[in-house]
């Protein structure tokens, strides 16, 4: 009586199955829900979810068109028990095997992280964060803390953190992305883009890490293009006279907060990125600058410039002599 059971059992699966694969196949191997609905749905597959579980979420939000078709065609082809929790996009118009093959392999939705010139890598964090990417404090530790791994990315010596080298760029990544996997992306965005050129480089006499260092304070000092290479020209000048560079940028960068307009207190903070009391460069990067910034650095403008100040609309007056520069002061 059981083998009877079973043998039925049997011919109801078969039978199930044969009628899935018969349905019409002109899109893939099975009719979509809607072949007219192309508007992509956000589906979120928690983790530990079965076939079960998302067959009914799908049909729910009418991604598919029969929970049961997809429980069958998933089992026929093999694919029970490897589709993968995540975030994803969907439409009605895609097949059967269309969705299962986007849950197999976890091709989910992604999501764009927009890094401008200059940002700081905590600004980088608190981005990638609030966007559902990865978690800040994971990835503040990388970059305080970076693996040799993570610095070998970096087509040269880099002797302390990761900031400067998080390339600007727009990235797409999945939600819930481990940290390392962002910061690697950017590393070999920075390696690709202008790491042979800083490696190469032979106009200047600044080490590769220095290029970067003096590009990301390069970068805060002007929002104009045209201004990049003639502040980096003021800031050559200086170090070849062994005159403190004295950027109110590394400075704004040890501060909890950036202050529109620095006190004479802030100038005299004990750091080793108050560059109005250190000599030369300060040990790290205070941003992660932009190519055009880099290729200022690179070459920078000729000129006699020892001083510049903003004029307040975001170009600056630069000066030979400090009595100009003070001229230039008094006049805004």
């Amino acid at each position: 009586m059981q083998g009877k059971n079973n043998i039925a059992k049997a011919a109801i699966f078969v039978a199930l199955a044969a009628a899935v694969l018969a349905w019409p196949v002109t899109v893939g191997f099975i009719i979509p829900a809607d072949p007219k609905d192309t508007e992509p749905r956000a589906v979120t597959i928690q983790k530990g979810t079965g076939t079960s579980g998302i067959a009914g979420m799908l049909e729910s939000e009418g991604i598919i068109s029969s929970e049961t078709a997809f429980k069958i065609f998933v089992k026929i082809t093999g694919k029970d028990g490897k589709l993968k929790y995540g975030n994803y996009e969907m439409a009605p118009s895609e097949t059967l095997w269309q969705i299962v093959l986007k849950l197999e392999k976890g091709i989910q939705k992604t999501i764009k992280l927009t890094v401008p010139e200059g940002y700081t890598a905590k600004q980088i964090a608190a981005r990638a964060e609030s966007l559902g990417i990865t978690a800040y404090d994971d990835f503040m530790e990388l970059v305080e803390k970076p693996t040799e791994e993570l610095k070998r990315l970096i087509p040269f010596e880099v002797s302390g953190s990761l900031e400067g080298f998080l390339f600007p760029d727009t990235y797409d990544f999945t939600a819930d992305t481990d940290a390392k996997t962002v910061i690697s992306n950017m590393l070999r965005n920075f390696a690709d883009k202008v790491g042979e050129e800083i490696s190469s480089n032979l106009k200047v006499d600044l080490k590769p890490e220095q290029v970067v260092i003096l590009a990301s304070i390069v970068e805060k000092e002007t929002l104009l293009q045209s201004e990049l290479p003639i502040v980096a020209g003021v800031f050559m000048n200086r170090l070849r006279k062994s005159m403190a560079l004295q950027s109110c940028s590394t400075v704004q960068y040890v501060l909890p907060q950036p202050k529109p307009v620095l006190s004479k207190e802030d100038t005299l903070i004990d750091s080793p990125y108050n560059t109005y009391l250190i000599q030369g460069l300060p040990p790290g990067a205070i941003s992660n600058p932009g190519k055009s910034a880099i290729e200022a650095v690179l070459e920078p403008a000729v000129h006699n410039y020892l001083y510049f100040v903003s004029n307040g609309d975001g170009t600056q007056t630069f000066s030979r002599t400090y009595a100009e520069h003070l001229r230039a002061k008094q006049s805004k």
